[in-house]
């Protein structure tokens, strides 16, 4: 009799198990087919506007330097405005305050309004030539990158379009 009820509870657990382990089987099967949509620029939790660039500055080679910039949509200081602008978007926006870029701080974070402007622009201290790359698409992986020597006191200027591509320098 033992036995009986021994098997008994054995086929019960069995058949629990069963259900189990495919009740399993069926949700890992309907996960792939759970994607979903994929946004152009990815996900860049920096720049939550809907209409925002998650853009860097990143140090290459030669000189370090300080660096500003005008136009951006983040910046930590003043309201800057640059009239008349030499891109065909305005530059017209908030102020990154002074900021470092050499070998150990090589990037610097920003971001921009699409269809606006930027300007770059080097302090002469300590002198020499930075090289640096610039992209409004960080969150990307494969950004397009504009590539820059400045010098003491350099300025350039960049449109940012809606698609956040960079294009650049413009004016002269």
């Amino acid at each position: 009799m033992k036995t009986n009820q021994f098997q008994v509870v054995l086929l019960c657990l069995c058949i629990v198990s069963i259900n189990i382990g495919c009740e399993k089987a069926e949700l890992k099967k309907s996960t792939p087919n759970d994607i979903g949509q994929v946004e152009p620029r990815g996900d860049c939790n920096d720049c939550p506007g809907a209409n925002e660039c998650c853009c860097v500055i990143e140090w290459l080679s030669g000189d370090e330097g300080y660096f500003m910039i005008c136009g951006t949509s983040d910046g930590d200081a003043v309201t800057c405005e640059i009239d008349p602008s030499p891109c065909e978007n305005d530059i017209d926006g908030l102020q990154h305050s002074m900021f470092y870029l050499n070998s150990d701080n090589r990037t610097h974070n920003f971001c921009m309004d699409e269809n606006n402007a930027l300007q770059i622009y080097r302090f002469g201290l300590p002198t020499g030539t930075s090289n640096v790359r610039i992209s409004c698409r960080r969150d990307q992986l494969s950004p397009n990158w504009v590539i820059e020597s400045f010098t003491d006191e350099d300025r350039s200027s960049y449109d940012v379009d809606g698609s956040c591509n960079l294009d650049g320098p413009c004016g002269g």
